[in-house]
């Protein structure tokens, strides 16, 4: 025999449901388990187009300021050495200082993923930096130094990074 199943409707009444044939059988089954599988449908397709869109920020999020250096030096820029900057301050994730032929060019990164810095980094390419406007590529702040006779091929190569 059918397992007993008890159903309490609104209005407090108990009612015996026996399987397939039973009221909750009935009205429910099909439609349950149609809304269940079409539920399943819906969370595949959204999960399918999210992972194609998880990052929806810049290429080089995901990248470092070596990288950045090993661009440079890619694009025939000498790079003698580079010094940590106080990158949360500004609230960068990572700062250091490029030794370019005598002079030194400030590059920051951000991670757009967390908000914060998204905001941050977007304020700075609007706004500049302190006073300075910036050159932005992606996840990354370039401080100018444009008195510098190197900075056009610097700012050409980070632009390009």
């Amino acid at each position: 025999m059918a397992e007993d199943h008890r159903l309490v409707l609104e209005c407090g009444i108990t009612k015996h449901c026996t399987g397939p044939g039973s009221v909750v059988g009935r009205v429910f089954g099909d439609r349950m388990r149609n809304r269940s599988r079409m539920v399943v449908v819906v969370a595949l397709l959204l999960a399918s187009c999210s992972k194609s869109s998880v990052s929806s920020g810049p290429t080089n999020n995901r990248k470092h300021i070596e990288d950045v250096i090993s661009h440079f030096k890619a694009d025939g820029i000498s790079v003698s050495g580079k010094s940590e900057k106080l990158a949360g301050i500004i609230g960068a994730s990572d700062g250091c200082g490029v030794d370019v032929g005598g002079s030194q060019f400030e590059i920051y990164q951000f991670d757009v993923d967390v908000p914060v810095q998204k905001n941050l980094i977007d304020k700075y390419e609007k706004e500049g930096l302190q006073g300075d406007p910036v050159i932005r590529n992606g996840s990354f702040i370039l401080l100018p130094n444009e008195k510098d006779p190197l900075w056009a091929k610097v700012a050409a190569s980070f632009k390009s990074f």
